[in-house]
């Protein structure tokens, strides 16, 4: 269970960024959420279905969502689909999921996000922070000028990395989780 203080510091941080000028202006919400593969799958699940309760009561604009999930393999595999939330918040997204431990560059998971991504108006970001800045140069232009504005960064360790990307990281011990 993530607790309510680390709720209302995410729902602050996505009030933030659909109030970005310019990013939502109503109607059916486009997002997406990132699995990061180092995660165990309960982890996943627990974390992913509080995110979701979370959000749908927030605000009534998550009760339709175009929703795109990626599961972040490694440096360059990525898994992307279209999902319902209902299909995410009850576990059933998790029945195939293969935890593959290993620390992994984040630059291509930005290009790919600035790329194909660039409608979503709200990003999630689910790790446990093993993966490392190869290129900053690079990085610093896939993050500008939307991504940076967009992604939220859940992790369940080390912050350094992700604070790095987006100051909307929030640090969720693994104890609080399940």
């Amino acid at each position: 269970m993530i607790s309510q203080v680390t709720k209302l510091k995410c729902m602050n941080f996505v009030e933030q960024v659909l109030h970005v000028p310019g990013n939502y202006s109503g109607g059916i919400l486009e997002m997406a959420i990132v699995f990061d593969s180092a995660l165990d799958r309960n982890t996943s699940a627990t974390l992913t279905g509080d995110l979701i309760k979370a959000l749908k009561a927030h605000s009534p604009v998550f009760r339709n969502v175009l929703l795109n999930t990626i599961i972040w393999k490694n440096g360059k595999e990525m898994v992307k689909s279209v999902t319902p939330m209902p299909i995410l918040q009850m576990g059933r997204f998790f029945d195939d999921w293969e935890t593959i431990t290993e620390v992994k560059p984040v630059d291509e998971l930005a290009r790919q996000l600035q790329l194909f991504y660039a409608r979503s108006k709200l990003i999630f970001l689910l790790t446990n922070g093993d993966f490392f800045i190869e290129h900053v140069d690079n990085i610093a232009s896939y993050m500008k000028p939307f991504l940076e504005k967009k992604l939220v960064i859940l992790t369940t360790d080390k912050e350094d990395t992700a604070l790095k990307l987006t100051r909307r990281t929030l640090l969720i011990p693994p104890e609080m989780i399940g």
